[in-house]
């Protein structure tokens, strides 16, 4: 048995592990174990992060395409790469090597090409942080990481953030 770092008590093996994303909801990875204290805090592998981590870039695909009613959404809700270059003021290079438009911008990739959210870009403009609940709370889109089969290429999400905050920190 580990003991915990943070109150000196031993932790206890749990099995399937639950993650609560305010953009995506909840989302379950089953057939993984971490260890939980009784305090909550808990410790997680790469291995659950990075389960975590994609099922979020599928969540995000998914969500983002469930917005689109027709072909002709994608050019009224979303804007392509020359528009966000105009937008931003900057190059095409500079946006493709800048990690914070990458991880807060809403993103996806329709027929080979990348599309950003415009509600994201506007929100991203504003605030400097274009993310926000892609699920209503009261609409949790609770899911299994054994199911999902993207078949769409995956937008960009901000682990960095949500990785530090999870590893062996106390949960609410």
């Amino acid at each position: 048995m580990n003991t915990c770092p943070y109150c000196g008590k031993q932790q206890q093996k749990k099995n399937g592990y639950t993650w609560k994303s305010e953009y995506y909801g909840t989302i379950f990875i089953p057939d993984v174990e971490y260890l939980q204290c009784e305090c909550g805090a808990e410790e997680i592998s790469n291995e659950i992060l990075k389960k975590v981590e994609e099922e979020q870039q599928r969540l995000c695909s998914k969500l983002l395409l469930q917005r689109l009613n027709s072909f002709d959404d994608i050019n009224h809700q979303y804007m392509k790469n020359s528009e966000l270059v105009a937008k931003l003021g900057k190059t095409r290079q500079a946006i493709a090597k800048n990690p914070l438009i990458k991880r807060k911008i809403f993103n996806i990739v329709l027929f080979g090409q990348r599309y950003y959210l415009r509600e994201s870009v506007e929100l991203f403009l504003r605030t400097g942080d274009g993310r926000f609940p892609l699920v209503s709370r009261a609409n949790d889109n609770s899911n299994k990481y054994a199911d999902s089969k993207a078949s769409v290429s995956h937008g960009t999400v901000d682990m960095a953030d949500s990785i530090f905050q999870a590893h062996l920190a106390p949960r609410p």
